[in-house]
């Protein structure tokens, strides 16, 4: 009946609409919602999740995820749950962890001199099939900042901020530029920016702008923290008598506005000692020093299941 066949047909086409709206949604920002300060930003490619401090402008962790299905997930609930539990560090001289639930494969950098001279002599170069490649110590790379730093996840570059003079002046000197094709620009030095404190700070991710409060009269209590990350607008309690014998005046106030683009999370310190602590004890249950059932007990507590 054609009818039954047109219901079905709207019921796809409904399904692949919920579906590119949820994918769309590959950049996620953790913000500390008092201060109004950007923390980190994840940025999904495939079933890849890079997380990246704002403060240093740069990646601090890796996610490879199964499935790009799992990695989508990840970044619309932003459950710590599903990271990947294994952690491997990168190198000796990078701040920087993978996470990886299994892997056969795993190579690192060998004794060249051209390794030696950038510093990444036992720094991962493969795992399974994914290929980590780094800055070497050539051409402006050391006056950058950047030797040693990771240049190519498989199919995703990463390049960093050059030393032109406004980029120094402004902080902006090797910080990340681009991730596979998402550019990075950061606030550049005047007036506003030094007087509100962001200079250096991310301004645009993609096509996503990130919009700071400038150090206007009587808006003191807002100066410098987070206006709007796309179409979202924050707001803070007022530097009013009562706000201010309340001990609330530029706190969060309200978030408002929608964006497919992005998903904003408040500060995750806690998860994040959340998973530093089912990282210990996953590390325990390896070492043989708990069973398995111990440990899936302590995870459950943990989460408080």
């Amino acid at each position: 009946m054609w009818w039954l066949v047109d219901l079905d047909m709207i019921k796809y086409l409904s399904f692949l609409l919920f579906l590119g709206h949820t994918l769309a949604q590959s950049i996620a920002f953790t913000i500390d919602q008092d201060e109004g300060k950007l923390l980190y930003l994840y940025e999904q490619k495939s079933n890849i999740v890079f997380k990246i401090e704002s403060k240093i402008g740069d990646i601090t962790s890796i996610y490879i995820f199964p499935t790009d299905s799992i990695a989508s997930m990840f970044m619309i609930k932003g459950d710590i749950r599903l990271i990947p539990l294994n952690s491997l560090p990168l190198g000796r001289n990078l701040n920087l962890q993978v996470y990886i639930d299994n892997y056969s494969i795993i190579e690192y950098a060998k004794n060249y001199s051209t390794y030696s001279r950038a510093g990444i002599v036992g720094a991962i170069t493969k795992i399974d099939n994914y290929d980590f490649d780094y800055h070497l110590k050539i051409g402006d790379n050391r006056d950058m900042g950047i030797v040693g730093k990771l240049k190519q996840v498989g199919a995703h570059s990463i390049t960093y901020n050059k030393n032109y003079t406004s980029y120094v002046s402004a902080g902006i000197t090797g910080k990340i530029e681009s991730l596979g094709g998402t550019k990075f620009e950061y606030y550049k030095n005047d007036s506003y920016s030094e007087m509100a404190g962001y200079t250096g700070k991310l301004y645009k991710v993609g096509s996503v702008v990130i919009d700071i409060n400038k150090p206007y009269a009587r808006t003191e209590y807002k100066s410098g923290k987070i206006k709007a990350i796309g179409n979202i607008n924050f707001e803070y309690f007022k530097n009013s008598y009562q706000n201010s014998v309340s001990g609330v005046d530029g706190k969060f106030k309200s978030m408002s506005g929608e964006d497919d683009r992005i998903r904003i999370w408040f500060d995750k310190n806690k998860d994040e000692s959340l998973a530093d602590e089912i990282k210990k004890f996953k590390e325990l249950l390896d070492s043989g020093a708990i069973t398995k059932e111990e440990y899936d007990t302590k995870k459950k507590e943990l989460f408080d299941l």
